[in-house]
């Protein structure tokens, strides 16, 4: 079986350990919080330490799962690349596109590979959009307009690296990459961004936007508009999206794009019109549907074949360069 080695057992990192000890074996454990992840350390029966270089050379792991801040993607990612390791890193890839390009260019180098949590790509209902796409059965995109509109409190930015430019990145990274990376899926790289946000009541705590607006255009004249915000009051409100093509109109929406508003050809008629995705709940927030155990099964029905390997860290690249675009206000 499969040896993992995880750094950072938060939120998202304690999502990944039973879905772990389901493939493998969890042998190790970094984090700074050292009682609280010695006690998970111990629940689960493998190493814990506070350095990543100590837990990746005592036990040489066969997977590295990083769940660290947004910032420091990159570098532990690159620490276990360059040891022969394979890595499974969470979204985003990195908060820099040159340190996606090293990180792709090092797994290249060492022959392992290299995975970037994509949930919604184990969507049954998008998966089947995309695939009447590929097809050409719907004829080509128009435009695409996507929506998320979700609660985080300020206490969930109070003594932590959420929201500093440094660790967090911004909300696009944080909140929202899987929404960009959505429509790029769907909908290719755009040629042109036209972005607004504002600051407002939470200037105090984010060193970036809680909310903004955002049109893309495309090389075929397509476009695509993109509003987002993490300042609802009490809960994740909506996370969906309208796709106008030549010849249909779908709408999907939920808290995470799990239920179907219109299809105008039916085209989604022989799947569930609601899919029940358990959202967790933190301290303060509700967090996004979990696919999670599903997309671990897709990575690992395609890791001996390596069939998707490189377009899955290509395609997660190119999130990052587009949301860093953003943010820049250059061109792209």
């Amino acid at each position: 079986m499969l040896q993992f080695a995880l750094i950072g057992c938060g939120n998202i990192g304690k999502r990944h350990i039973p879905i772990i000890q389901q493939l493998g074996t969890l042998v190790a454990i970094c984090d700074i919080a050292i009682d609280e992840a010695a006690k998970i350390a111990h629940e689960n029966n493998c190493i814990f330490d506070t350095n990543w270089e100590t837990i990746l050379n005592i036990t040489k792991p066969d997977v590295a799962v990083i769940c660290t801040p947004n910032g420091l993607h990159a570098e532990h990612a690159k620490q276990a690349l360059s040891k022969g390791i394979h890595v499974i890193v969470e979204k985003p890839m990195a908060i820099s596109y040159s340190d996606c390009k090293e990180m792709i260019a090092l797994a290249t180098k060492m022959n392992v590979q290299l995975w970037v949590v994509k949930q919604n790509r184990c969507n049954p209902l998008i998966n089947e959009i995309i695939t009447q796409l590929k097809s050409h059965k719907i004829g080509n995109p128009i435009h695409f307009h996507m929506h998320g509109c979700w609660h985080r409190p300020t206490s969930y930015f109070e003594n932590s690296w959420h929201g500093s430019k440094e660790l967090d990145g911004g909300i696009l990274y944080t909140q929202f990459s899987h929404f960009i990376d959505l429509m790029i899926w769907i909908m290719g790289y755009p040629v042109q961004i036209n972005h607004t946000n504002h600051l407002s009541n939470y200037s105090e705590h984010i060193q970036g936007e809680q909310a903004g607006a955002i049109i893309f255009t495309f090389e075929d004249k397509s476009f695509s508009s993109f509003h987002y915000g993490i300042d609802a009051q009490k809960r994740n409100v909506e996370g969906g999206f309208t796709l106008v093509t030549e010849q249909a109109t779908i709408q999907l929406s939920g808290t995470y794009f799990n239920e179907v508003k219109f299809d105008s050809n039916g085209l989604l008629e022989h799947l569930p019109k609601k899919l029940q995705l358990m959202n967790h709940q933190y301290t303060g927030y509700e967090g996004t549907a979990n696919l999670h155990a599903e997309w671990y099964k897709f990575v690992f029905n395609n890791f001996s074949s390596r069939s998707t390997q490189e377009t899955n860290a290509i395609s997660s690249s190119l999130t990052v360069k587009l949301i860093q675009s953003i943010y820049s206000n250059r061109s792209i």
